[in-house]
């Protein structure tokens, strides 16, 4: 008493690619959203690295906004981050020693995004950053 095994075969045929096509698309959905979150965690990274950077320079004795929105734009501009603002609570060469100062930069998302479209229309994310300038 012989079985053959050719029936099983036969039934089963065409169901890899049934597979592929239900998985592919999840599995592709689920790597993009990988790329994209990462992204959104690199820029706000990025922001937050870029205030540090102009806090110290503002920070100091001598420095202004200028040098500092410049140390903290040369930081944005090697990550290539596009449309930020920085902006300070107040001018940082004609404070005195003693109170805080904050500085805050701003970028959209969309704008700086690895994927195309427009999954983040108007979202912004910022960074504060709040410093007191150095006495003498």
């Amino acid at each position: 008493m012989f079985v053959s095994s050719t029936k099983p075969k036969h039934r089963r045929r065409g169901s890899a690619t049934v597979e592929l096509a239900i998985c592919l698309p999840l599995i592709t959905l689920l790597s993009l959203s990988a790329i994209e979150i990462s992204s959104k965690i690199f820029l706000q990274e990025t922001l937050t690295q870029a205030a540090y950077e102009g806090a110290l320079v503002a920070a100091r004795q001598g420095g202004t906004s200028a040098k500092a929105q410049a140390n903290a734009a040369a930081v944005l501009n090697s990550r290539n981050v596009k449309n930020f603002s920085i902006s300070f609570s107040r001018d940082v060469a004609t404070t005195v020693p003693g109170p805080q100062i904050s500085i805050t930069i701003t970028a959209p998302v969309a704008n700086n995004s690895l994927i195309p479209g427009q999954l983040y229309p108007r979202t912004n994310l910022n960074s504060t950053l709040t410093f007191v300038k150095e006495a003498l």
